[in-house]
């Protein structure tokens, strides 16, 4: 997990943010050219007006540009819908075109955990089944990953953040304890992620980039079977 989205994660739990309260919309229409920090300061004071922001970002391409989605995150029911009035806004030489970008769902209160401790064993079923045992009181075992030595397990449950990690030490069977390590927090956050398997960030989840334009197949020409030459035997006078 990335320190922005540590330290959002410690923020939202210190403050006991709820949920419900976290919005963001993603914006476009800037001039990419521009220095990122001058832009992320016009859309601050721009958005101020609509409630607390908590992080603007904008991500950058593996070529250290710009991306054309820049992410707004607030705290405050109703505060998106606030910010997304503001679409169409002159910024100076560029339009403010603000979307909705609503969180899934499906992620809120999901937990990325590393398990070791179980017998490495058994069948992949048989060890999700002990898995799913063993995360039973702290929610649903939504995907596991099962490495030669560990699992990835993705918990989704309230509070399941707080309390996987109490289940270290817990027997596994055979003299084996639990090894729970938290690994990240995919639920929602006040800050946009930075980073993702290593790579920077590079635009919204929920749609995929569209190719500027179409490469061009340029067609090797076909190579062709040289002709073997025959030689004549030479005529000798008798």
């Amino acid at each position: 997990m990335d320190e922005i989205a540590n330290k959002g994660l410690e923020v939202k739990r210190s403050r006991k943010i709820r949920d419900s309260d976290i919005e963001r919309i993603s914006v476009t229409g800037y001039d990419i050219e521009l220095p990122r920090e001058h832009v992320e300061s016009e859309l601050n004071k721009l958005f101020s007006s609509c409630g607390e922001i908590t992080d603007v970002h904008i991500p950058e391409t593996r070529n250290s540009s710009l991306w054309s989605h820049a992410f707004i995150y607030f705290v405050g029911q109703g505060t998106a819908d606030k910010a997304l009035q503001l679409n169409g806004s002159d910024m100076g030489g560029w339009t403010v075109h603000a979307e909705a970008y609503p969180f899934l769902s499906k992620n809120d209160n999901c937990v990325e955990l590393e398990v070791q401790g179980y017998d490495t064993s058994l069948s992949e079923s048989d060890i999700k089944c002990e898995l799913s045992k063993l995360f039973s009181s702290c929610g649903k075992v939504g995907h596991v990953i099962i490495c030669d030595s560990f699992s990835i397990v993705y918990l989704v449950g309230e509070d399941a953040i707080d309390k996987a990690p109490k289940l270290s030490g817990t027997d596994m069977g055979g003299g084996r304890k639990a090894l729970v390590r938290f690994v990240a927090y995919h639920g929602r956050n006040i800050f946009h992620p930075r980073r993702h398997k290593w790579r920077i960030i590079s635009g919204r989840p929920d749609v995929k980039p569209k190719m500027a334009a179409k490469m061009k197949i340029i067609k090797k020409p076909k190579r062709t079977a040289k002709k073997k030459i025959i030689k004549k035997p030479k005529m000798t006078l008798d």
